[in-house]
């Protein structure tokens, strides 16, 4: 009977599963270009629970962040840094999102003539990679 039970209870696992990320949410994605001509920029994303990961965009790159997001509480921030001390340029805050709905964005980082970057993004409905 428990050999039984156990093997009804991992069927319901196994059929359960979906491409959602823990806690129920989506993976969110974020395409960041980075236009900067030697400053990189930090992604780093988080949720309710604390930081859940970082990474950066070189000079001239592009990337594709797909990410796990818990709900409540759920954002992602970006910091473009100089090269050569690695100060903070400028930043920039997502507003918090609901990771169990589909959210994607798509971010630009360039130079802007006041000497700061420039963060230019929008929210899309697809992923855009």
């Amino acid at each position: 009977m428990r050999c039984t039970l156990l093997t009804v209870l991992l069927a319901i696992a196994a059929c359960s599963k979906s491409p959602a990320g823990p806690g129920g949410g989506l993976d969110p994605t974020v395409q960041i270009q980075n236009q900067l001509a030697v400053d990189t920029v930090f992604f780093t994303w988080r949720d309710g629970q604390g930081v859940e990961g970082t990474d950066m965009v070189l000079p001239g790159h592009t990337a594709c962040e797909k990410f796990l997001a818990r709900p409540d509480s759920a954002y992602w921030h970006l910091e473009a840094r100089d090269q050569q001390n690695a100060n903070a340029l400028g930043t920039y805050t997502a507003p918090w999102f609901n990771p169990d709905t589909l959210v994607s964005w798509s971010m630009t980082v360039r130079h802007a003539s006041s000497g700061s970057p420039d963060f230019l993004g929008q929210e899309v409905s697809t992923p855009p990679c």
